[in-house]
């Protein structure tokens, strides 16, 4: 039946295989069924079905306005557009369904398993509209509702704010602006994208498997599965937890990659405003460039209390800035591992900046490890390490060689050496001139008979300016210090003595005697050339009580004389360095043992010259110095000193001519030149933190110097008074300078 005006049907309708039933209105009431195999045309209106439709075979042409059921069950064409509205059902149960026209879906289309649907001109799937497919769909898709595939589907996505779940597998991408605000395309399956597919607000879930790459504009891409062509993003906010294989590229927004599980299979590049998080793995190159952020952390890189002790590899070469979280207070670090090159690169470092409690780091070597490879600091970042090494006792380097690879935790040497290394210097200052001359204070009386007992009191004062330069090394650093000793000494001494002389005429005398005095000694260390410890020098004030005996043995031109001594120090130290105000008290002991030992050789004109020798054995012990942490509940750093050993050796001779003024009054100018060695000296200073500790600090020793001495001594026999002035230059490669010391002694 063809060219019916109208038919309203109420019952049921047949259409069999090759007939035709047309007509120019078809409306198929509720509870009413047409069942067709042949073909079934509504020619001027749309068939409208309110009922049910089971199309077998054939075709149902001309708009299609679907109200509630339509079945297909084998091959059908339809040569319009079909309606499907909310509530109503299309499905395919079997063979295959193809539509010519828009296919407008606000309703459900179910597509089942071995069944196939095809709408080249699209399926428009509206809010609240739902598509099941178990089998085949072949379409170009916009969606506002619901699509879930559990089969094969075949279609580019026009347009998504609604969902799209992938079970199964689907052929095409999504268009560009296509997965906007509102739209979720849920990825388990495979996407078998033949071209790169877009997000521009929307978000991508992939747990499965997506061909084709993605480039995010805007938006989310949550990947946990495999990507396989690459990944750009220039705007939205992506996370990798899965796979990326091929090249990234981040010029905007956001990348994570850091999940223990996060890999990339290419290289990544980073610009314009793009922010990258990675960890993990990484097989290619990285690049960055511009105002790109490549953070080799999770997220809490980008704050002061990172994450740490994670690694990225990168199995090719690095280039531009990365940055890396540290904490400087502990030493720990996230760390790059670098296959390829670095040419080019720099590192910024982020995180924990700061070390308050000026504590020692407990990494391997005290250095904070950020890469298996050198990759030179950043301008910026130097510039915090310059800042952080102006806290006390210790300071932070990075020198750019090919095996620094971190930043090196060093105590700051001149600071740390100053209290062992001051009273070392003090010790030599007194001891090559304060103590120099022992026959000078002993008395002999003219012709005394034999065994003539005969004592005196003496006093002798001085001073003298001394430089020395001494070098300082350990302490972790990668470098020695110059240190550059400004010494002023000053003292006075009292002694008194008996002797016996003229023993059994044989002209030699002995003598005992008891000595005690103070010296006082200023300090100044300079150390210049050094960044972190040239701006401020370390001063000290010392008093050095002392007390001792000696003996003697003169007579015949020999004068031997042997002395023991104790050196109390107390030690005013002015050393910022080491914290706090800067102000430290030392205190420290020990004993001086000296030989002396000359001889007189007359020569004509009444000149005497008198070879002679001596050597000052020193030691002395410093008490420890602790300093409290400025941050409550710190530990204190303690310095603790080895035991200051010094042999002082002495050889030299000494010219001169006395002149009998008048019959009380014996003057005698003299020259003396010496030569003096230190055969042990130096200093060394332990530093610890808790159990922590430093590698030593050890200062060098004085070596070699030379000293001319000009001076004359008196001697009034009758009265009994025995005087001497002397002033003495020091000239040696490590120390320079002068001193003037006197003395007087009265005899009975």
């Amino acid at each position: 039946m063809t060219g019916l005006p109208g038919l309203a049907n109420s019952g049921g309708v047949s259409v069999a295989s090759g007939a035709t039933l047309s007509a120019s209105a078809i409306i198929n009431n509720a509870g009413a069924t047409i069942g067709t195999s042949g073909t079934l045309a509504s020619l001027v209106t749309p068939l409208i079905n309110s009922g049910t439709v089971n199309a077998n075979g054939g075709a149902v042409n001309g708009a299609i306005d679907n109200k509630n059921a339509f079945n297909v069950g084998g091959t059908v064409s339809s040569n319009s557009t079909f309606l499907n509205e909310s509530g109503a059902n299309l499905s395919v149960n079997s063979g295959a369904y193809t539509v010519t026209g828009v296919l407008t879906n606000a309703g459900s289309l179910a597509v089942s398993s071995g069944a196939a649907f095809t709408d080249a001109a699209g399926v428009a799937n509206a809010s609240g509209g739902t598509i099941f497919n178990y089998g085949a769909i072949t379409d170009a898709l916009t969606n506002s509702g619901t699509v879930t595939n559990n089969g094969t589907y075949n279609a580019n996505v026009a347009l998504n704010n609604g969902t799209i779940n992938n079970l199964g597998t689907w052929n095409g991408v999504v268009d560009q602006y296509a997965n906007v605000a509102n739209g979720v395309i849920n990825n388990s399956g495979t996407w078998a994208g033949t071209g790169v597919s877009y997000n521009d607000g929307g978000t991508i879930n992939n747990t499965g498997s997506w061909s084709g790459g993605l480039i995010n504009d805007q938006g989310m891409i949550n990947n946990s599965g495999v990507i396989t062509g690459g990944l750009t993003n220039s705007g939205g906010y992506s996370i990798n937890t899965g796979t990326i294989n091929g090249g990234t590229t981040v010029t905007g927004g956001m990348l994570d990659s850091f999940a223990s599980s996060s890999v990339i299979n290419g290289g990544v590049n980073v610009s314009g405003s793009g922010v990258v998080y990675a960890l993990n793995t990484i097989g290619g190159n990285v690049g960055v460039s511009g105002n790109g952020v490549f953070y080799v952390g999770d997220h809490s890189a980008a704050t002061t209390n990172p994450t740490l002790g994670q690694t990225l590899s990168v199995s090719g070469s690095v280039t531009g800035p990365i940055t890396i979280p540290v904490n400087m207070a502990t030493g720990a670090s996230n760390t790059i591992n670098v296959g390829g090159s670095t040419a080019g690169a720099s590192t910024n470092l982020t995180g924990q900046l700061q070390n308050p409690a000026n504590l020692v780091w407990t990494t391997p070597n005290h250095t904070l490890t950020y890469s298996n490879a050198s990759i030179p600091l950043s301008g910026t970042s130097l510039q915090t390490l310059y800042a952080l090494s102006s806290q006390p006792f210790s300071y932070f380097s990075y020198t750019p060689t090919s095996g620094n690879n971190g930043v090196l935790q060093s105590l700051k040497l001149g600071a740390v050496s100053a209290p062992a290394s001051q009273i070392a210097s003090i010790l030599t200052a007194l001891n090559s001139s304060f103590f120099q001359n022992a026959q000078a204070v002993l008395g002999v009386p003219t012709n005394p008979t034999a065994n003539f007992v005969y004592g005196g009191i003496w006093s002798r004062a001085g001073g003298a300016a001394i430089t020395m330069d001494t070098t300082a090394s350990g302490g972790n650093s990668p470098t020695t210090l110059s240190s550059h000793s400004l010494n002023d000494i000053g003292g006075f001494q009292f002694g008194i003595d008996e002797g016996l002389y003229n023993i059994n005429n044989s002209k030699m005398n002995v003598h005992l005697g008891i000595t005690a005095g103070e010296a006082f000694a200023s300090a100044s260390d300079q150390f210049p050339g050094n960044a972190f410890e040239s701006a401020i020098g370390v001063n000290t004030n010392a008093n050095v009580p002392f007390y001792g005996v000696y003996a003697a043995l003169t007579g015949n031109g020999l004068a031997a004389t042997v002395q023991w001594r104790r050196n109390l120090f107390d030690l005013n130290l002015n050393d910022q360095y080491l914290g706090g105000n800067g102000q430290r008290t030392v205190d420290a002991a020990g004993n001086t043992y000296s030989a002396d030992l000359s001889y007189n050789l007359p020569f004509g004109d009444g000149y005497v010259v008198t070879p002679g020798a001596a050597v000052f054995v020193s030691r002395a012990n410093i008490n420890d110095l602790a300093v409290p942490s400025p941050v409550a509940g710190y530990p204190e750093s303690v310095f603790s000193f080895a035991s200051l050993n010094s042999t002082l050796g002495r050889f030299g001779a000494r010219l001169v001519k006395p002149f009998q003024l008048n019959d009380d009054l014996i003057i005698a100018p003299y020259l003396s030149m010496n030569v003096w060695h230190e055969f042990q000296g130096g200093s060394t200073t332990y530093f610890t933190q808790q159990i922590e500790s430093v590698s030593p600090v050890y200062t060098s020793s004085l070596g070699t110097f030379g000293q001319v001495s000009l001076g004359f001594s008196t001697q009034s026999p009758k009265a009994g008074f025995t005087s001497y002035l002397q002033a003495d230059l020091r000239v040696g490669s490590n120390i320079q300078g002068w001193g003037v010391i006197g003395g007087l002694r009265y005899s009975y």
